[in-house]
């Protein structure tokens, strides 16, 4: 028998997932561009830097809380381990 329940909240799941780490990427662009350029004052850049490491900061914490956000995560302890 299909369950048509748990295909939906796994693409779901999928989905979300997709979409935090899509903003992760794109927030990490960012900050690498407001890092190596010249242009952009000392102060500025401080400000930011911050704004954008706390937005990424956020974003994994969303991501860590699906279900392949958590089993990614728990992969990647068990990686570390060995």
């Amino acid at each position: 028998m299909i369950d048509y329940k748990k295909i939906m909240i796994d693409q779901q799941d999928f989905g979300l997932n997709s979409t935090w780490s899509g903003s992760i990427y794109a927030l990490e662009k960012a900050l690498s561009f407001v890092s190596a350029n010249d242009n952009i004052a000392i102060s500025s850049k401080v400000v930011i830097k911050s704004y954008l490491e706390q937005e990424i900061k956020n974003f994994k914490d969303l991501q860590g809380r699906t279900e392949i956000g958590k089993t990614l995560n728990r992969i990647e302890k068990e990686m570390e381990l060995k």
